[in-house]
């Protein structure tokens, strides 16, 4: 029996209706989440917002624990404590944690990020057994890329690293000198131009600051959930074989500075990175 599988079992089953929103080239389309997804992500509401949580593998109250803090897109906006749920949140709970137990925040807005969803995040955050503050991380899609630049603004110190996809919204010169921060885009994207992300970079660039930067080849708004599916690179080109869409996947990534850190698989990268330096290690 898999560790997910181990972790389903004894959880009690209640019958939800679920719809994850997720971008297909070109167009939207609905798709049902897996209901051992639905079910691993425990249901809360804090202060009025609702939020689901994952719990690390293995919990062992001796451990400290990072966090992943989700952001849903425009597409997940509601308040029945479903549809915040993306596409990588059912990868991070199908094995993708079982080298880096962690949590696993997934908050829902019915209008948009704001710091006042930050400052609740946090509180959430601070009340978890066992956590690591110095390893807090976010990702976001979309509304959630751009929420994701809104938080690391808000708390510059917070976060030890960020990953967005589709955002917009922020200038080089409001993010934080030293942050670790990785976004992505789709080449095609009608529903926020990567012209923003292009811009982005070069800001980065200009001012010396570290960033890596990974544009989907021939992939539209919807591609963040490509973001988990292969090793994307450091530089160049990678492709990989996309199992949600069923064709291959061409990415390129390139890094705003020399001594930007190239670890090509976004989870290794991400749990790397600690705001005291020190690293979390796979099993």
């Amino acid at each position: 029996m898999s560790k997910t599988q181990s972790r389903f079992t004894g959880i009690s089953k209640c019958v939800l209706s679920m719809t994850v929103l997720f971008g297909l080239v070109g167009s939207l389309r609905a798709a049902k989440a897996p209901q051992w997804a639905i079910d691993l992500y425990e249901a809360h509401t804090y202060e009025e917002m609702d939020y689901r949580l994952l719990r690390p593998l293995d919990f062992d109250a001796k451990k400290r624990y990072p966090v992943i803090l989700s952001l849903h897109g425009g597409s997940g906006r509601s308040n029945k404590n479903i549809r915040n749920l993306r596409k990588w949140n059912t990868q991070l709970a199908d094995g993708r944690l079982q080298d880096y137990p962690c949590y696993v925040l997934a908050p829902q807005t019915p209008k948009g990020w704001t710091p006042a969803e930050l400052t609740k995040c946090k509180a959430i955050i601070s009340g978890l057994p066992s956590v690591d503050l110095n390893r807090i991380y976010i990702m976001g899609h979309s509304m959630g890329g751009a929420g994701t630049y809104k938080f690391i603004q808000a708390d510059p110190d917070y976060f030890a690293a960020a990953v967005s996809s589709a955002g917009r919204g922020i200038k080089a010169s409001n993010i934080k000198d030293g942050l670790n921060l990785w976004i992505f885009h789709g080449e095609n994207d009608g529903t926020i131009s990567i012209d923003h992300s292009h811009t982005l970079f070069a800001e980065m660039q200009a001012a010396g600051k570290p960033m890596k930067f990974t544009m989907i080849h021939k992939f539209a708004h919807g591609s963040s959930h490509a973001i988990l599916e292969k090793e994307v690179g450091a530089s160049g080109h990678e492709s990989g074989y996309d199992a949600e869409w069923k064709r291959l996947v061409s990415f390129e990534t390139k890094s705003s500075t020399g001594d930007t850190d190239p670890e090509p698989n976004v989870l290794k990268w991400m749990f790397s990175k600690s705001l005291d330096g020190s690293a979390v290690k796979g099993k």
